[in-house]
């Protein structure tokens, strides 16, 4: 059977070096010979005529060219423009993961070709080389040891470019070097390595998005100047890239100066993890293919949801949905079906949410996608999570955990365990929630599952922030941080850093939080998580509030609503306006503040967020305390308790209770609040919540002393006095030992 073949032809004869030239003949036939992957082009053989001085490669054929032809030849979609993308990433991880890595050492868009089924592959290795102690390429040690299997000598002889002292002129020196690639280290005579790669990776999305060469419209010596200088265009003037922010955050990385800071192919494929794709179709067809047109349509409505268009993504979704059901494509429909609900999970439409999980569960099971059906139940579970339905969470994360056993999916047990603990950590079960956490990380770990392992460890943080053990919570955080940070999940990482700000900020390290949450939403920003960004200048406007820098933490917390606003995060909406009645009570401007808190509390009642209801009425019942009327505090805050007690809250129960206690004690009920109190004191003390019991003991403290009952006062004093000192709480010590000191001098009176 007849089959076309790709042939590079080498010649050599008087003129030219033999021994050279057949030394990188050999070179590259035998590192070729030694690799294969779809996204690597494959060698058939080769063949040498001594005589005539002729060798030829024989590679299998790639009919649709370079891909620079390709992605000029078609106004292709930005998801199929993406698919490009990933399989480049995919055939340089696998060259740069081999033992020893592999530099392709001239990557650009000529030299990739894309076959018949429109994947890229790469090609022309003749200027590869496997490169030794890739540890100390990371470090960015220079210059590296490279393996003994190397091109001749002349063919790696580099390439030199010096820049004159007044910086307007340029001298180039060396072989020819296709320039418009290349990273700054090889104008400066270095050898090609992993970095430059990268650097080369980066104009290859360049490219595919844009569909131009890297400064089109420069010579060579302007090239060169620009490239020394850093002067690298700026992916924000580009409407396409800006559809897609965690791409110009990764090019932007990879065109680092500092080649010991650019993110290695690893890191690269992390940051694109999110980068939805789908293979380009085949426009020269008469018909495009239904199957194939949802699949587009699917990815279309991805990349919008990720970049926060919810409008745009609910259409393409639905189109997705509705075609691949009239062609029976059920695993797109099922894709198309989950993402939806994700759509509306965090739009807050939390009944249109558990209607599509349950749909596309539904679609798996037809084609018993049983992975696909776990996923949709873990889902649901984070949907009853929210409502606080915690009997129907546990029963989805049970039958989640059935699915997952059956298949030997210890991936999805780890999951399941970890909302077990999400279960536990609602209920302020925090013991229970730590066991959980620690049980998943552990399997995360043996898997080797480095993203469910971080997001364990920054859960763990979470139970340690909750009970006041702010050592340990930090150092969990720092330590899911600097994973994320050395993987390129920027996502994570913007978690992890705001951790870290809870942290200080419940320490009241104020700088310290203000300059986390700011770099977590420069994070965001970045990778265009307009909902992260917000809820980052939350977290800023409650450093403001906390230094009574009232004004600030306003402007904050409006600008946090009016983004959440526009993205359709509801919960958000009131989550702002909730903090803002905060702002105003602080200010005794307790009209404005009841405005909010009503406003907060209708919204949480339309989207069914029980605990969220519960404490706006709490924060209501002080409002009304402010203002002496008993009686409205008093309603709102049994409405609170009444509320958290249905839900089985432990922590906002407690919280609750304690509002009414202030309200009994502002009427002098003494028994009354001393009751409610002590109930409190015992519910801090079985969830752990040291930080808590130690604000409810010096209460009590203060109402027993109120009574003359001083010998009780002090012991409860003591005991949070003795909690405060465990925790670290300066302010709050020395306002212990100042009541001890009135006690005692009452008592001796």
């Amino acid at each position: 059977v007849a089959e076309y073949v790709a042939v590079k032809k080498v010649r050599f004869d008087e003129e030219t070096d033999d021994d050279r030239v057949l030394a990188s003949f050999a070179h590259e036939v035998n590192l070729l010979n030694d690799l294969f992957h779809e996204n690597v082009v494959e060698i058939i053989g080769f063949v040498e005529d001594t005589k005539e001085g002729i060798a030829w490669m024989l590679f299998a054929w790639e009919q649709n060219g370079n891909l620079r032809e390709f992605v000029r030849s078609v106004d292709w979609e930005l998801p199929e423009r993406a698919s490009l993308i990933h399989d480049v990433a995919r055939g340089l991880y696998y060259l740069h993961d081999r033992n020893p890595p592999i530099c392709h050492g001239d990557l650009k868009s000529l030299n990739i070709l894309v076959n018949s089924g429109n994947r890229a592959v790469i090609t022309d290795f003749g200027s590869a080389r496997a490169i030794c102690n890739a540890a100390r390429e990371a470090r960015g040690d220079r210059p590296m040891r490279m393996e003994q299997q190397l091109p001749p000598e002349d063919s790696m002889a580099s390439f030199k470019a010096e820049v004159a002292p007044t910086g307007e002129s340029i001298t180039m020196t060396g072989p020819a070097w296709t320039i418009r690639w290349a990273a700054p280290e090889l104008l400066e005579g270095r050898l090609p390595d992993l970095a430059s790669d990268i650097w080369a990776f980066g104009w290859i999305c360049w490219e595919i998005i844009t569909g131009n060469f890297p400064f089109s419209n420069e010579n060579n010596i302007t090239i060169a100047l620009r490239i020394v200088r850093g002067d690298i265009p700026d992916v924000r003037d580009n409407s396409q890239l800006q559809q897609m922010k965690a791409l110009c955050s990764l090019m932007m990385e990879c065109w680092r100066l500092d080649a010991s800071k650019r993110p290695s192919i690893i890191q690269c494929r992390t940051m694109l993890s999110s980068l939805a794709s789908s293979v380009p179709s085949s426009r020269h067809v008469n018909h495009l293919p239904s199957s194939r047109s949802c699949g587009l349509l699917y990815a279309l409505g991805r990349m919008n949801y990720n970049n926060g268009r919810m409008k745009e993504a609910r259409r393409y979704l639905e189109q997705s949905s509705e075609i691949a059901k009239s062609v029976g494509d059920e695993e797109t429909n099922a894709s198309s079906l989950y993402t939806l609900g994700e759509l509306y999970h965090i739009t807050d439409k939390y009944f249109r949410a558990e209607r599509l999980y349950i749909e596309a569960s539904n679609s798996y099971s037809r084609i018993a996608e049983w992975e696909g059906v776990g996923e949709c139940f873990m889902a649901l579970g984070a949907v009853y999570k929210i409502q606080r339905e915690y009997s129907k969470m546990e029963d989805t994360y049970t039958k989640a955990r059935d699915i997952y056993s059956k298949l030997g999916d210890r991936r999805g047990v780890a999951h399941f365990i970890s909302g077990l603990g999400d279960v536990s950590y609602m209920r302020s079960e925090y013991s229970n929630a730590e066991d959980a956490y620690t049980e998943a990380r552990d399997i995360y770990s043996e898997i080797g599952c480095q993203g469910g392992f971080t997001v364990s460890i920054r859960r763990l943080g979470g139970v340690y922030l909750m009970r006041g053990e702010y050592s340990e919570a930090e150092e969990a955080y720092t330590q899911a941080r600097d994973i994320c940070a050395q993987s390129g999940d920027q996502f994570s990482l913007a978690e992890s850093v705001e951790g870290l700000g809870d942290v200080y900020r419940m320490q009241r390290e104020y700088s310290k939080a203000e300059s986390a949450y700011t770099e977590a939403r420069e994070v965001r920003s970045r990778i265009g998580y307009q909902n992260g960004v917000a809820a980052s200048i939350q977290r800023l406007g409650d450093v403001y509030q906390m230094r009574s820098e009232y004004s600030k933490a306003e402007d904050a917390y409006t600008e946090a609503r009016d983004i959440l606003s526009r993205t359709g995060r509801q919960r958000g909406v009131a989550e702002s306006v909730q903090r803002l009645g905060e702002v105003y009570c602080m200010q005794s401007e307790y009209f404005k503040a009841e405005d909010a808190y009503n406003k907060a509390r209708d919204i949480y009642s339309k989207i069914g967020d029980q605990l969220s209801y519960a404490e706006v009425a709490h924060q209501l019942g002080w409002v009304y305390l402010t203002r002496a009327e008993y009686s409205k505090a008093e309603d709102a805050c049994i409405e609170s308790r009444d509320t958290c007690s249905r839900i089985g809250n432990q922590l906002s129960f407690a919280q609750s209770v304690m509002g009414l206690g202030e309200v009994y004690s502002a009427q002098n009920k003494y028994a009354e609040a001393e009751g409610l109190y002590l109930m409190a004191q015992r519910i801090y003390t079985q969830i752990g919540d040291r930080h808590s019991l130690a604000d409810v003991l010096w209460i009590l403290g203060c109402l027993c002393q109120a009574q003359a009952r001083y010998r009780e006062a002090e012991q409860f004093v003591l005991e949070s006095l003795a909690i405060c000192s465990e925790l670290g709480l300066e302010e709050y010590i020395t306002e212990c030992k100042k009541f001890l000191e009135e006690v005692r001098r009452l008592m001796a009176a």
